[in-house]
Protein backbone atom coordinates (compact mmCIF):
# COMPACT_ATOMS: atom_id res chain seq x y z
CA UNK A 1 0.00 0.00 0.00
CA UNK A 2 2.67 2.51 1.02
CA UNK A 3 4.78 1.85 -2.08
CA UNK A 4 1.77 2.33 -4.36
CA UNK A 5 1.02 5.64 -2.67
CA UNK A 6 4.67 6.65 -3.05
CA UNK A 7 4.59 5.89 -6.79
CA UNK A 8 1.37 7.89 -7.33
CA UNK A 9 2.72 10.89 -5.41
CA UNK A 10 6.08 10.67 -7.19
CA UNK A 11 4.35 10.76 -10.60
CA UNK A 12 2.29 13.76 -9.53
CA UNK A 13 5.40 15.54 -8.30
CA UNK A 14 7.24 14.71 -11.53
CA UNK A 15 4.43 16.40 -13.49
CA UNK A 16 4.93 19.47 -11.32
CA UNK A 17 8.67 19.46 -12.03
CA UNK A 18 8.03 19.18 -15.77
CA UNK A 19 5.66 22.13 -15.58
CA UNK A 20 8.23 24.18 -13.67
CA UNK A 21 11.13 23.30 -16.00
CA UNK A 22 9.23 23.75 -19.27
CA UNK A 23 10.10 27.47 -19.42
CA UNK A 24 13.83 26.96 -18.89
CA UNK A 25 13.89 24.09 -21.40
CA UNK A 26 12.40 26.43 -24.01
CA UNK A 27 14.27 29.54 -22.87
CA UNK A 28 15.65 30.72 -26.26
CA UNK A 29 12.23 30.27 -27.88
CA UNK A 30 10.57 32.26 -25.10
CA UNK A 31 13.12 35.06 -25.42
CA UNK A 32 12.41 35.31 -29.16
CA UNK A 33 8.62 34.89 -28.96
CA UNK A 34 8.03 37.39 -26.15
CA UNK A 35 11.01 39.68 -26.77
CA UNK A 36 12.33 39.29 -23.23
CA UNK A 37 15.83 39.28 -21.75
CA UNK A 38 17.46 36.90 -19.28
CA UNK A 39 16.08 38.83 -16.30
CA UNK A 40 12.49 38.38 -17.49
CA UNK A 41 13.16 34.73 -18.37
CA UNK A 42 14.60 34.06 -14.92
CA UNK A 43 11.63 35.80 -13.30
CA UNK A 44 9.21 33.70 -15.35
CA UNK A 45 11.02 30.55 -14.19
CA UNK A 46 11.21 31.52 -10.52
CA UNK A 47 7.73 33.04 -10.21
CA UNK A 48 6.26 29.54 -10.39
CA UNK A 49 7.13 28.96 -6.76
CA UNK A 50 6.49 32.49 -5.51
CA UNK A 51 3.05 31.49 -4.06
CA UNK A 52 4.80 28.82 -2.05
CA UNK A 53 6.46 31.48 0.10
CA UNK A 54 3.03 32.50 1.40
CA UNK A 55 1.10 29.28 0.84
CA UNK A 56 3.13 26.47 2.40
CA UNK A 57 1.92 26.99 5.97
CA UNK A 58 -1.75 27.50 4.95
CA UNK A 59 -1.46 24.30 2.90
CA UNK A 60 -0.63 22.42 6.08
CA UNK A 61 -3.63 23.97 7.85
CA UNK A 62 -6.00 23.19 4.98
CA UNK A 63 -4.89 19.55 4.85
CA UNK A 64 -5.81 19.20 8.52
CA UNK A 65 -9.18 20.89 8.06
CA UNK A 66 -10.35 19.55 4.70
CA UNK A 67 -8.38 16.32 4.35
CA UNK A 68 -5.19 15.49 2.49
CA UNK A 69 -6.82 13.99 -0.59
CA UNK A 70 -9.05 17.02 -1.21
CA UNK A 71 -6.15 19.43 -0.88
CA UNK A 72 -4.03 17.33 -3.26
CA UNK A 73 -6.81 17.29 -5.86
CA UNK A 74 -7.28 21.04 -5.47
CA UNK A 75 -3.57 21.58 -5.99
CA UNK A 76 -3.47 19.46 -9.15
CA UNK A 77 -6.59 21.20 -10.48
CA UNK A 78 -4.86 24.58 -10.04
CA UNK A 79 -1.84 23.22 -11.88
CA UNK A 80 -4.11 22.24 -14.80
CA UNK A 81 -5.81 25.65 -14.83
CA UNK A 82 -2.50 27.51 -14.73
CA UNK A 83 -1.09 25.34 -17.53
CA UNK A 84 -4.13 26.17 -19.68
CA UNK A 85 -3.54 29.89 -19.11
CA UNK A 86 0.10 29.53 -20.17
CA UNK A 87 -0.83 27.49 -23.26
CA UNK A 88 -3.42 30.02 -24.45
CA UNK A 89 -1.68 33.32 -23.60
CA UNK A 90 0.44 35.43 -25.91
CA UNK A 91 1.93 37.98 -23.49
CA UNK A 92 4.61 37.72 -20.84
CA UNK A 93 2.25 39.04 -18.16
CA UNK A 94 -0.41 36.42 -18.92
CA UNK A 95 2.27 33.73 -18.87
CA UNK A 96 3.35 34.96 -15.44
CA UNK A 97 -0.24 34.83 -14.15
CA UNK A 98 -0.61 31.26 -15.37
CA UNK A 99 2.67 30.31 -13.70
CA UNK A 100 1.52 31.80 -10.40
CA UNK A 101 -1.77 29.87 -10.53
CA UNK A 102 0.09 26.64 -11.26
CA UNK A 103 2.58 27.43 -8.52
CA UNK A 104 -0.22 27.81 -6.00
CA UNK A 105 -1.31 24.28 -6.84
CA UNK A 106 2.28 23.07 -6.67
CA UNK A 107 2.69 24.20 -3.07
CA UNK A 108 -0.40 22.25 -2.03
CA UNK A 109 0.96 19.18 -3.78
CA UNK A 110 4.42 19.58 -2.26
CA UNK A 111 3.45 20.01 1.38
CA UNK A 112 0.71 17.37 1.54
CA UNK A 113 2.53 14.72 -0.48
CA UNK A 114 5.72 15.14 1.59
CA UNK A 115 3.68 14.64 4.78
CA UNK A 116 1.97 11.53 3.39
CA UNK A 117 5.29 9.95 2.44
CA UNK A 118 6.73 10.81 5.86
CA UNK A 119 3.67 9.26 7.58
CA UNK A 120 3.73 6.02 5.60
CA UNK A 121 7.48 5.47 5.86
CA UNK A 122 8.00 6.59 9.45
CA UNK A 123 10.63 4.20 10.80
CA UNK A 124 10.61 2.11 7.59
CA UNK A 125 13.02 2.74 4.68
CA UNK A 126 12.63 6.44 5.41
CA UNK A 127 15.64 7.90 3.61
CA UNK A 128 15.13 5.55 0.65
CA UNK A 129 11.48 6.60 0.29
CA UNK A 130 12.44 10.25 0.58
CA UNK A 131 15.09 9.73 -2.10
CA UNK A 132 12.46 8.29 -4.48
CA UNK A 133 10.08 11.13 -3.63
CA UNK A 134 12.69 13.88 -4.01
CA UNK A 135 14.06 12.48 -7.26
CA UNK A 136 10.67 12.40 -8.90
CA UNK A 137 11.43 16.11 -9.23
CA UNK A 138 14.56 15.31 -11.25
CA UNK A 139 12.59 12.87 -13.42
CA UNK A 140 10.12 15.61 -14.34
CA UNK A 141 12.87 18.08 -15.16
CA UNK A 142 14.69 15.50 -17.29
CA UNK A 143 11.46 14.82 -19.17
CA UNK A 144 11.00 18.55 -19.78
CA UNK A 145 14.51 18.91 -21.19
CA UNK A 146 14.08 15.92 -23.50
CA UNK A 147 10.53 16.23 -24.79
CA UNK A 148 9.63 19.92 -24.66
CA UNK A 149 12.11 21.26 -27.26
CA UNK A 150 11.12 18.71 -29.96
CA UNK A 151 7.42 19.37 -29.28
CA UNK A 152 7.90 23.14 -29.43
CA UNK A 153 9.94 23.00 -32.63
CA UNK A 154 7.40 20.74 -34.32
CA UNK A 155 4.09 22.32 -33.22
CA UNK A 156 5.12 25.59 -31.57
CA UNK A 157 5.14 27.00 -28.04
CA UNK A 158 1.38 26.71 -27.74
CA UNK A 159 1.55 23.01 -28.61
CA UNK A 160 4.23 22.52 -25.97
CA UNK A 161 1.95 24.30 -23.51
CA UNK A 162 -0.91 21.92 -24.25
CA UNK A 163 1.45 18.97 -23.71
CA UNK A 164 2.08 20.33 -20.20
CA UNK A 165 -1.70 20.55 -19.69
CA UNK A 166 -2.14 16.90 -20.71
CA UNK A 167 0.55 15.72 -18.30
CA UNK A 168 -1.01 17.69 -15.43
CA UNK A 169 -4.42 16.15 -16.20
CA UNK A 170 -2.84 12.68 -16.15
CA UNK A 171 -1.42 13.35 -12.67
CA UNK A 172 -4.79 14.67 -11.48
CA UNK A 173 -6.56 11.52 -12.63
CA UNK A 174 -3.92 9.30 -10.99
CA UNK A 175 -4.40 10.94 -7.59
CA UNK A 176 -8.20 10.96 -7.97
CA UNK A 177 -8.39 7.18 -8.39
CA UNK A 178 -5.89 6.36 -5.61
CA UNK A 179 -6.99 5.92 -1.99
CA UNK A 180 -4.69 8.43 -0.33
CA UNK A 181 -4.67 8.75 3.42
CA UNK A 182 -2.21 8.81 6.29
CA UNK A 183 -1.04 5.50 7.71
CA UNK A 184 -3.67 4.11 10.11
CA UNK A 185 -0.91 3.42 12.65
CA UNK A 186 -0.42 7.15 12.99
CA UNK A 187 -4.07 8.15 12.81
CA UNK A 188 -4.87 5.91 15.75
CA UNK A 189 -2.57 7.86 18.06
CA UNK A 190 -2.87 11.42 16.73
CA UNK A 191 -5.56 13.67 18.13
CA UNK A 192 -4.55 16.79 16.21
CA UNK A 193 -1.64 18.39 14.44
CA UNK A 194 0.36 20.83 16.57
CA UNK A 195 3.00 23.47 15.93
CA UNK A 196 6.62 22.25 16.19
CA UNK A 197 8.50 22.67 19.45
CA UNK A 198 10.55 25.87 19.65
CA UNK A 199 13.98 24.19 19.44
CA UNK A 200 12.96 22.58 16.15
CA UNK A 201 11.72 25.73 14.41
CA UNK A 202 15.23 27.10 13.75
CA UNK A 203 16.40 23.72 12.49
CA UNK A 204 13.44 23.38 10.12
CA UNK A 205 13.82 26.91 8.73
CA UNK A 206 17.57 26.49 8.18
CA UNK A 207 17.08 23.10 6.52
CA UNK A 208 14.48 24.64 4.20
CA UNK A 209 16.82 27.48 3.28
CA UNK A 210 19.69 25.07 2.60
CA UNK A 211 17.50 22.93 0.36
CA UNK A 212 16.29 26.06 -1.42
CA UNK A 213 19.87 27.10 -2.16
CA UNK A 214 20.75 23.61 -3.33
CA UNK A 215 17.75 23.38 -5.67
CA UNK A 216 18.19 27.00 -6.72
CA UNK A 217 21.73 26.27 -7.90
CA UNK A 218 20.50 23.30 -9.93
CA UNK A 219 17.61 25.37 -11.33
CA UNK A 220 20.11 27.96 -12.54
CA UNK A 221 22.12 25.49 -14.61
CA UNK A 222 18.96 23.81 -15.90
CA UNK A 223 17.35 27.16 -16.79
CA UNK A 224 20.38 28.89 -18.32
CA UNK A 225 22.45 25.89 -19.41
CA UNK A 226 20.49 25.24 -22.64
CA UNK A 227 20.59 28.94 -23.57
CA UNK A 228 24.34 29.04 -22.89
CA UNK A 229 24.92 26.04 -25.16
CA UNK A 230 22.68 27.51 -27.87
CA UNK A 231 24.85 30.63 -27.69
CA UNK A 232 27.85 28.39 -28.37
CA UNK A 233 26.28 27.13 -31.58
CA UNK A 234 24.28 24.04 -30.59
CA UNK A 235 20.65 23.49 -31.50
CA UNK A 236 18.03 23.84 -28.76
CA UNK A 237 17.18 20.12 -28.93
CA UNK A 238 20.85 19.15 -28.63
CA UNK A 239 21.50 21.71 -25.88
CA UNK A 240 18.56 20.52 -23.78
CA UNK A 241 19.46 16.85 -24.28
CA UNK A 242 23.06 17.49 -23.19
CA UNK A 243 21.91 19.46 -20.13
CA UNK A 244 19.60 16.61 -19.15
CA UNK A 245 22.68 14.43 -18.50
CA UNK A 246 22.84 16.18 -15.12
CA UNK A 247 19.34 14.98 -14.22
CA UNK A 248 19.73 11.38 -15.32
CA UNK A 249 22.91 11.04 -13.29
CA UNK A 250 21.35 12.76 -10.28
CA UNK A 251 18.35 10.42 -10.25
CA UNK A 252 20.46 7.28 -10.06
CA UNK A 253 22.89 8.76 -7.55
CA UNK A 254 20.05 10.11 -5.43
CA UNK A 255 18.53 6.71 -4.78
CA UNK A 256 21.99 5.49 -3.77
CA UNK A 257 22.32 8.51 -1.48
CA UNK A 258 19.15 7.50 0.35
CA UNK A 259 20.37 3.93 0.74
CA UNK A 260 23.77 5.11 1.98
CA UNK A 261 22.10 7.36 4.56
CA UNK A 262 19.90 4.49 5.76
CA UNK A 263 22.84 2.08 6.09
CA UNK A 264 25.76 4.24 7.20
CA UNK A 265 24.20 7.14 9.15
CA UNK A 266 27.05 9.37 7.91
CA UNK A 267 25.33 12.31 6.19
CA UNK A 268 28.20 14.75 6.82
CA UNK A 269 30.66 12.83 4.65
CA UNK A 270 28.11 12.42 1.86
CA UNK A 271 27.11 16.08 2.03
CA UNK A 272 30.52 17.72 1.95
CA UNK A 273 32.25 15.46 -0.57
CA UNK A 274 29.34 15.76 -3.00
CA UNK A 275 28.93 19.52 -2.56
CA UNK A 276 32.63 20.14 -3.19
CA UNK A 277 32.45 18.16 -6.44
CA UNK A 278 29.33 20.12 -7.43
CA UNK A 279 31.11 23.43 -6.87
CA UNK A 280 34.03 22.47 -9.10
CA UNK A 281 31.75 21.08 -11.82
CA UNK A 282 29.46 24.12 -11.87
CA UNK A 283 32.35 26.55 -12.19
CA UNK A 284 33.87 24.37 -14.96
CA UNK A 285 30.68 24.18 -17.08
CA UNK A 286 30.90 27.59 -18.79
CA UNK A 287 34.69 27.41 -19.12
CA UNK A 288 34.95 24.36 -21.39
CA UNK A 289 33.41 23.17 -24.63
CA UNK A 290 33.52 19.60 -23.31
CA UNK A 291 30.46 20.14 -21.12
CA UNK A 292 29.45 16.49 -20.82
CA UNK A 293 32.11 15.76 -18.19
CA UNK A 294 31.17 18.65 -15.83
CA UNK A 295 27.48 17.75 -16.19
CA UNK A 296 28.25 14.10 -15.47
CA UNK A 297 30.13 14.91 -12.27
CA UNK A 298 27.59 17.57 -11.27
CA UNK A 299 24.71 15.12 -11.64
CA UNK A 300 26.40 12.30 -9.76
CA UNK A 301 27.43 14.60 -6.93
CA UNK A 302 24.10 16.46 -6.79
CA UNK A 303 22.07 13.30 -6.44
CA UNK A 304 23.77 11.95 -3.32
CA UNK A 305 22.72 14.52 -0.68
CA UNK A 306 19.47 15.69 -2.27
CA UNK A 307 17.10 13.74 -0.03
CA UNK A 308 19.05 14.50 3.15
CA UNK A 309 17.76 18.06 3.53
CA UNK A 310 14.11 16.98 3.60
CA UNK A 311 14.89 13.88 5.66
CA UNK A 312 16.71 16.07 8.17
CA UNK A 313 13.64 18.23 8.75
CA UNK A 314 11.19 15.33 8.85
CA UNK A 315 13.29 13.29 11.26
CA UNK A 316 13.37 16.17 13.73
CA UNK A 317 9.57 16.32 13.91
CA UNK A 318 7.15 14.32 15.99
CA UNK A 319 4.36 12.82 13.82
CA UNK A 320 1.77 15.34 15.08
CA UNK A 321 4.14 18.22 14.18
CA UNK A 322 4.64 17.22 10.54
CA UNK A 323 1.92 19.27 8.84
CA UNK A 324 2.95 22.60 10.34
CA UNK A 325 6.64 21.69 10.41
CA UNK A 326 6.71 20.86 6.70
CA UNK A 327 4.74 24.04 6.05
CA UNK A 328 7.56 26.02 7.68
CA UNK A 329 10.19 23.98 5.84
CA UNK A 330 8.68 24.63 2.42
CA UNK A 331 8.08 28.31 3.22
CA UNK A 332 11.81 28.80 3.84
CA UNK A 333 12.73 26.56 0.91
CA UNK A 334 10.61 28.34 -1.67
CA UNK A 335 11.53 31.81 -0.40
CA UNK A 336 15.09 31.05 -1.45
CA UNK A 337 14.36 28.78 -4.41
CA UNK A 338 11.90 31.09 -6.19
CA UNK A 339 14.39 33.95 -6.01
CA UNK A 340 17.43 32.13 -7.38
CA UNK A 341 16.65 32.03 -11.15
CA UNK A 342 15.49 35.66 -11.20
CA UNK A 343 18.58 36.82 -9.32
CA UNK A 344 20.82 34.78 -11.64
CA UNK A 345 19.14 36.35 -14.67
CA UNK A 346 19.69 39.80 -13.20
CA UNK A 347 23.34 38.98 -12.54
CA UNK A 348 23.75 37.98 -16.21
CA UNK A 349 22.05 41.19 -17.40
CA UNK A 350 24.29 43.38 -15.24
CA UNK A 351 27.50 41.55 -16.09
CA UNK A 352 26.63 40.79 -19.77
CA UNK A 353 28.44 37.50 -19.19
CA UNK A 354 26.55 34.21 -19.13
CA UNK A 355 29.26 32.67 -16.95
CA UNK A 356 28.11 34.89 -14.07
CA UNK A 357 24.93 32.87 -13.54
CA UNK A 358 26.92 29.67 -12.95
CA UNK A 359 29.28 31.42 -10.55
CA UNK A 360 26.23 32.70 -8.68
CA UNK A 361 24.91 29.13 -8.53
CA UNK A 362 28.24 27.90 -7.17
CA UNK A 363 28.07 30.55 -4.45
CA UNK A 364 24.59 29.32 -3.50
CA UNK A 365 25.92 25.77 -3.21
CA UNK A 366 28.74 26.88 -0.93
CA UNK A 367 26.35 28.70 1.42
CA UNK A 368 23.95 25.71 1.33
CA UNK A 369 26.80 23.46 2.48
CA UNK A 370 27.57 25.75 5.43
CA UNK A 371 23.90 25.99 6.45
CA UNK A 372 23.43 22.23 6.14
CA UNK A 373 26.46 21.68 8.38
CA UNK A 374 24.87 23.96 10.98
CA UNK A 375 21.57 22.07 10.66
CA UNK A 376 23.24 18.73 11.29
CA UNK A 377 24.97 20.10 14.38
CA UNK A 378 21.68 21.47 15.74
CA UNK A 379 19.95 18.19 14.91
CA UNK A 380 22.48 16.13 16.84
CA UNK A 381 22.23 18.38 19.87
CA UNK A 382 18.51 19.08 20.17
CA UNK A 383 16.37 16.90 17.88
CA UNK A 384 14.36 14.03 19.31
CA UNK A 385 15.01 11.69 16.44
CA UNK A 386 12.03 9.70 15.28
CA UNK A 387 13.85 8.47 12.18
CA UNK A 388 17.61 7.89 12.01
CA UNK A 389 19.54 10.09 9.59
Amino acid sequence: MRWRILIVLAIARASMALQFASIGALGPLYEDAFQIDTTDLGLLVGIYFLPSVFGALPAAMWSNKFGERRVLLCGLALMVIGAIVVATSDTWLAQAVGRIVSGKGAVLLNVVSAKLVADWFSGREHATAMAVFVHSWFAGIAAALLIMPPIAESIGLAGAGWAVVAIAVFALVGVAICDLKSDHRLLSRLEEQVFPRKPMILLILLAGMAWGMYNGALAIILSFGPADLVGRGRSLIEASAVTSILIWCAMGAGIMGGLIADLSHRPLAVLFVSTTIMLVAMVSFPLTDQVVLPLLFLGLAAGLPSSLFLALAVSALQPQERSFGLGLFFTAHFLVFSSAPALAGKVVSLSTNSEASFLFGAALLFVAMLVAFLCLKIHRITAARNVPI
